[in-house]
């Protein structure tokens, strides 16, 4: 069985949660820097190791990025060789990194007493909470005064900069993109003579037929579906699916006890309890997340960002036991509306270090910073913010033709700039996981409208500080 790697969610979970940060540190020449040649090849990240040269006279930048990242550290050290070649093409070879360590709780308390590090590994749910409380520099004046930076920009995936603005401002870059998708495995749809998603085709493939296929192809060996896992990834699909969401456009309010949302969290229940969806919450607390659980044989098919194939591309290619397929996310009353996930990096406010930031910043717009994510893709499957940055998974057939497709009508992850959602979906995973296990065997009515009043308090207090 594979062993369960941390996906990039878990970081977001606040109990238990670890970050960390790396220093980049600039002295006043060059030639005289000491090189730091234990810390940047061994421990660099995508996201902290590329920077823009910053000049003789620059200071000390950090970032900080979880170290649940699976994009760094042991068993990934040709990421850190590309982003440490990167370096060095680009005269930074004198730049030192370190790590340091923090929890989401602990960055948020550094953040307001104005000694966070300079450079803040974000998600879009992170972004846009810290931009509202102007803890997050605006990257939208430096962009405009820099119409080579105006034309980097667009040539991101749409939905990935849209996570990532907050009143029309951009406050950071994306660094991984993921497009959500539906991942299978094609034998087990063979054993049972059912069409695959592939075959059902992209109008016909629905959250009815998915419901339908799934349901024909558990039997005691693999269950059909993996029920919401990630921080309740597959429902957010799902729900936007139904024309529901979150919260309120403003973020304010809470709208976990609408009838959209009610029909999506029934729609996963009633494939847990006929015995047809793997309960992906209590598979998550148990170590196998939902990669693993596809690469392992558990489940049929997942709805899932693209890291979710990937990984099972990875594991089983290796193994010769099955090659996974990757379609489109079913289609539901309101639509196909793929939720955008990413990872990205934005600038501290009080950061004594501003100029290199943005400098740093700068560079990851570029297509050779992008093009790192996607030459690593099979040690660690991630694609990049930009559009234009991934020839070479394509090149070497490590995605289908179609995937760039998958990005269309995406939205956003659940965000407000309210708060941190993140202590929100913990909420959710008790409340659904003893719903799945039966423990709670209120109506997903009552069940949601407590989940709805809780959440709402939460924003409401969160609001009262907001600048």
């Amino acid at each position: 069985m594979t062993a369960h790697k941390p996906s990039r969610r878990d970081f977001l979970k606040i109990a238990g949660t670890v970050s960390g940060g790396a220093i980049l540190a600039a002295c006043s020449s060059p030639a005289t820097q000491t090189p730091a040649a234990t810390s940047a090849p061994a421990a660099t990240s995508g996201a902290a190791a590329t920077t823009a040269p910053v000049g003789p006279t620059a200071v000390p930048a950090a970032v900080t990025l979880s170290t649940n990242e699976p994009n760094f550290g042991p068993g990934f050290e040709p990421i850190s060789a590309a982003y440490t070649k990167l370096l060095n093409d680009t005269g930074n070879s004198w730049i030192t990194i370190q790590y340091q360590s923090a929890d989401t709780t602990t960055l948020e308390t550094r953040m307001a007493a104005g000694d966070a590090p300079d450079l803040i590994y974000v998600y879009p749910e992170l972004t846009q909470p810290w931009a509202a409380r102007k803890q997050l520099v605006s990257l939208t004046p430096a962009i405009n005064a820099d119409p080579t930076w105006k034309a980097d920009v667009d040539k991101f995936i749409p939905s990935m900069t849209a996570g990532y603005t907050y009143q029309n401002e951009l406050y950071s870059v994306c660094t991984a993109a993921e497009a959500e998708v539906c991942a299978y495995n094609p034998d087990q749809f063979k054993k049972h003579n059912v069409p695959n998603p592939t075959e059902v085709g992209k109008d016909a493939f629905t959250l009815d037929k998915f419901a339908e296929m799934i349901t024909a192809v558990a039997d005691d060996s693999m269950k059909g579906f993996f029920a919401m896992p990630e921080n309740n990834q597959s429902l957010g699909d799902i729900l936007a699916g139904n024309g529901g969401a979150y919260f309120s456009e403003d973020g304010k309010k809470a709208l976990l006890n609408t009838p959209e949302f009610i029909a999506s969290v029934q729609y996963q229940l009633d494939l847990v309890k006929s015995g047809k969806a793997l309960n992906g919450v209590q598979s998550n607390k148990d170590g196998q997340w939902v990669a693993a659980a596809l690469a392992n044989k558990l489940v049929a098919s997942v709805i899932a960002g693209d890291w979710a194939w990937g990984w099972a591309h990875k594991t089983e290619l290796e193994k010769k036991e099955f090659e996974p397929a990757m379609f489109y996310i079913p289609s539901g009353p309101k639509g196909r509306h793929p939720i955008a996930h990413s990872a990205g990096i934005g600038v501290f406010t009080a950061s004594k270090a501003q100029d290199a930031g943005l400098k740093f910043i700068r560079l990851a717009f570029g297509k050779d910073f992008q093009k790192v994510a996607a030459e690593q893709y099979e040690v660690s499957p991630r694609f990049p913010g930009r559009a234009d940055a991934g020839d070479s998974i394509f090149t070497k057939k490590l995605l289908p033709d179609f995937f760039p497709q998958l990005f269309e009508g995406g939205v956003p992850s659940a965000t407000t700039p309210v708060i941190n959602p993140n202590a929100i979906f913990g909420y959710m995973d008790d409340a659904y996981n003893a719903m799945f296990k039966g423990t709670d065997t209120r109506s997903v009515k009552d069940i949601q409208e407590e989940l709805n009043t809780r959440v709402q308090k939460d924003l409401d207090a969160a609001a009262a500080t907001l600048p």
